[in-house]
């Protein structure tokens, strides 16, 4: 049951946000009584909403580590992600961190980041400080934040039809890897 529950409130929380899901709309789409969701979890919708996003994290954070392994360089990897990142149902961190971080607890708060941090920011630098030799001394937490927020921006575009998720991958990590200036040669 715990696991229905989190699927259900999965879909409203991501198209509606923390504030705009009810505990009632949730028991609704489950067919049952509000207050059996706190038999399964007793911290209310707060609860429900940190384990939904513990459960899309880890699942990020199985897939981070799948292509850390399997792509043989940095560039390879990014546009593995990339491409993987834009495809995934909606969860954009940006909207998270405005609209839904404000109306947690400081506990809850505290582990978002945290489960944000696990599982995509720290693989991500992680992979980048693995090639720090081969690009620009930049702050590599500051470059993931840069790298996430454009991609949101991006799967949204590409999600809401105005772009192709392959091109705007390749151009976005071309323009990344090597500069919007042309080389001196061209």
């Amino acid at each position: 049951m715990k696991t229905q529950i989190i699927d259900s409130a999965e879909k409203m929380f991501f198209n509606n946000g923390y504030k705009g899901t009810s505990l009632q709309e949730i028991a609704d789409s489950m067919q049952i009584k509000p207050a059996s969701l706190y038999y399964h979890f007793p911290g209310g919708k707060e609860e429900i909403y940190v384990e939904v996003l513990r459960n899309r994290l880890d699942q990020y954070r199985e897939q981070v580590q799948a292509m850390k392994q399997n792509c043989a360089d940095l560039e390879t990897f990014l546009k593995s992600f990339a491409h993987w990142y834009i495809l995934q149902p909606p969860m954009n961190m940006s909207l998270i961190s405005q609209m839904d971080m404000p109306h947690l607890s400081p506990l809850a708060k505290q582990t978002v980041m945290q489960l944000v941090s696990t599982s995509i920011f720290a693989p991500l630098r992680e992979t980048m400080a693995q090639s720090s030799d081969k690009i620009k001394a930049f702050e590599l937490t500051r470059l993931v934040g840069i790298y996430i927020s454009l991609l949101n921006g991006m799967s949204l575009a590409t999600k809401q039809g105005y772009t192709d998720p392959k091109n705007i991958v390749e151009d976005f990590i071309e323009m990344m890897m090597r500069g919007i200036l042309k080389s001196p040669e061209a």
